[in-house]
């Protein structure tokens, strides 16, 4: 899944009073992934991560994360086409 923007992820977190740590806990990885997802250094994690984020952090389903859209060397190599 891709993080739609860094800043939110730090937003809510503040919003919620959810560390960095405790947010980690929460999700089952550890507390460097989601201070990269924060900073913007990782910018994409497994879907059942991001699931979780956003259910820890009490925000709807997609606001944090999407499903990132195949790109057009993707479709190349597996030559299947891809829904924009």
């Amino acid at each position: 899944m891709h993080l739609i923007a860094n800043d939110a992820l730090t937003y809510w977190m503040t919003e919620r009073k959810v560390s960095v740590r405790a947010l980690a806990r929460a999700v089952d990885r550890g507390p460097s992934t989601i201070d990269r997802l924060r900073t913007g250094k990782q910018k994409y994690c497994d879907p059942e991560v991001a699931r979780r984020i956003e259910t820890v952090l009490n925000v709807s389903t997609g606001s944090l994360f999407v499903v990132p859209a195949a790109s057009s060397v993707q479709r190349r190599r597996t030559g299947q086409k891809v829904a924009a």
